[in-house]
């Protein structure tokens, strides 16, 4: 029996192309899944691959939980959220396996890993620490889960250190999976394409619900690639993205929108809007209104079109298990991992 749940635990990690810590696995294994998996009645009325799949996704689930606790703990102890004012929310879109891009991405880092395997940091930390022989996934998984306990200080700290410049080294990997690599041999995984989106939670009256993109591509990318994960941040993130073929609101009702409140904060409110009308002729003898209901329908218009209106927090995309996935919906947003909320603002949220 334990053969067979070794086996599985070295199959999930196949798949899942992560390793599984064995706390993690243990877990799943006091709780019935992995014996259930095994006996096949974890999904019922399915085969061996069907159970497999759904315990494929519990243990992702559990992996990308644990990341976000992480990466919360990290993020607080750089202290690299210092608004104090609001919470801000961070977002990461990652590709799907399978793809053309994400196999090409694992060949690139297979060469990468050879040549870092060369490297005199990494080769003196093999023969010194590991006495140049690699950790099985339970060895690793053991320093990972407890660096300090398994290596002391000094050589968790090196351990660290040597992820990071590994990460730093090498467009696309991952800290984390930069240190396994260390330790197990394994390439890490390599994301071409990283996109991440902060945003600020709104303060009544002041500051408003805001998000800025920002990408983060290899060149070998092609740009139709880099097209598609934006239109699925656009998708996430705005509660009516843009449609290619959606005509725009023309630039002159814009341009009322921002007349319109220029004015009010230089004058102050207008008794009425033939008022506003005129006194908009009047700046604008060029761009004249016949009539001043036209004008409040530019206005009102062009208050709808301008704002962009944003999810609160967006949802993940869905997607059957199994399913083929096109190019252009490669990218998704699985799911939200993991947020603090102090009142009514949320304070961060994640997404893998």
């Amino acid at each position: 029996m334990k053969t067979q749940k070794a086996e599985l635990k070295s199959k999930l990690e196949k798949a899942l192309r992560r390793r599984v810590p064995q706390p993690v696995f243990n877990k799943f294994d006091q709780d019935g899944y992995i014996q259930d998996c095994l006996d096949g009645t974890l999904e019922h009325e399915g085969g061996a691959k069907e159970n497999f799949q759904v315990l494929k996704r519990m243990v992702a689930r559990e992996l990308d939980y644990l990341r976000a606790v992480r990466r919360e703990e990290e993020q607080e102890r750089r202290a690299s959220i210092t608004d104090t004012r609001g919470a801000t929310t961070e977002i990461e879109l990652e590709p799907t396996h399978g793809s053309y891009m994400s196999t090409r991405a694992a060949v690139i880092s297979e060469v990468w890993s050879a040549l870092a395997d060369e490297r005199p940091d990494v080769t003196e930390f093999r023969q010194t620490v590991l006495g140049e022989n690699l950790l099985s996934p339970e060895e690793a998984s053991t320093i990972v889960n407890s660096p300090s306990n398994a290596l002391g200080e000094f050589r968790a700290l090196e351990l660290e250190k040597l992820g990071s410049i590994l990460a730093n080294d090498y467009y696309g990997w991952d800290e984390e999976e930069a240190v396994w690599y260390v330790l197990t041999g394994k390439a890490p995984q390599l994301r071409p394409i990283r996109l991440r989106a902060r945003g600020e939670s709104p303060v009544e009256h002041y500051v408003p619900l805001q998000y800025e993109v920002t990408l983060s591509v290899l060149p070998w990318v092609h740009a139709t690639e880099v097209e598609h994960v934006y239109c699925s941040a656009q998708k996430q993130l705005l509660e009516e993205p843009p449609r290619k073929a959606a005509p725009r609101t023309s630039a002159r009702v814009l341009e009322v929108v921002q007349f319109w409140w220029e004015q009010f904060r230089a004058r102050g409110p207008m008794p009425s809007w033939p008022a506003w009308c005129e006194l908009w002729n009047q700046t604008h003898p060029d761009k004249k209104f016949s009539k001043w209901r036209t004008f409040r329908e530019y206005f009102f218009r062009g208050t709808k079109e301008a704002q962009p209106r944003y999810v609160r927090v967006p949802q993940p995309n869905p997607s059957a298990e199994g399913q083929e996935v096109p190019a252009a919906e490669e990218y998704t947003i699985q799911a939200i991992q993991s947020y603090r909320r102090i009142g009514d603002r949320y304070i961060e949220a994640t997404f893998e």
